[in-house]
């Protein structure tokens, strides 16, 4: 259902626009109506899941600062993102540089890590 080509254009692109207006506004179209199954085989762990996920990203944009990697001259290195398939897809290993935010110190993201 998500790849369904008469629904979302171009559906194995990754592109968030597509639940956006012309004006910017998010659209009504929810996936999540369909990406935990329904009726009697509806994932019991959906809210669990959805709740997990949305608080890693959140921890993770709020400590971490996410850049291209860049080569030995400053310059950034270019790549073209590729997908793997298997029982889920997602992004093949790409360059990229981690590292915390100028508000977060080493030491607290690390036993941020331990527990």
């Amino acid at each position: 259902m998500s790849r369904d080509e008469a629904r979302y254009p171009n559906a194995e692109q990754f592109d968030p626009e597509r639940f956006l207006t012309v004006e910017g506004v998010l659209t009504d179209d929810d996936p999540s109506v369909f990406v935990f199954g329904f009726g009697r085989r509806v994932c019991p762990g959906r809210y669990a899941a959805d709740a997990s996920l949305w608080t890693s990203i959140a921890t993770m944009l709020a400590t971490l600062e996410f850049t291209l990697d860049k080569h030995d001259k400053g310059q950034d290195v270019a790549f073209e993102p590729t997908y793997v398939n298997g029982a889920t897809r997602h992004p093949a290993a790409f360059p990229c540089r981690i590292s915390p935010r100028s508000h977060v110190s080493k030491e607290s993201l690390q036993r941020v890590l331990a527990c």
